[in-house]
């Protein structure tokens, strides 16, 4: 799980980067306001899927952005590929626990 959220982490780092040279500080308003909402909890789960749709706007602003795309492509084959690694630890891991129960 903390690969996960380590490979998560650092799409959101590299999306906020890109967001930052291609928006200016504007955007440092949106995240400071997107943290605000998630402490206070009184849209949940409205705000939730409002944060989520405009995350995968953003990304897909970036798509269109010739000089954005590559990164874009990058932090998905790296999550794919942590995500990957992570479903077949669990696998084996169930695997080990079944083998051990007999």
């Amino acid at each position: 799980m903390m690969g996960l959220g380590s490979a998560i982490g650092a799409g959101l780092f590299l999306a906020t980067g890109i967001g930052i040279r291609t928006a200016g500080p504007a955007i440092l308003v949106s995240h400071v306001l997107a943290g605000l909402l998630t402490v206070r909890t009184w849209g949940y789960p409205y705000l939730s899927w409002l944060r989520l749709g405009l995350l995968v706007a953003l990304v897909g602003l970036m798509l269109t952005d010739d000089g954005a795309r590559p990164q874009v492509f990058a932090t998905a084959a790296l999550v794919t590929v942590v995500v990957g690694i992570f479903l077949v630890r669990e696998h084996a891991a169930r695997l080990r626990a079944r083998r051990r129960s007999r």
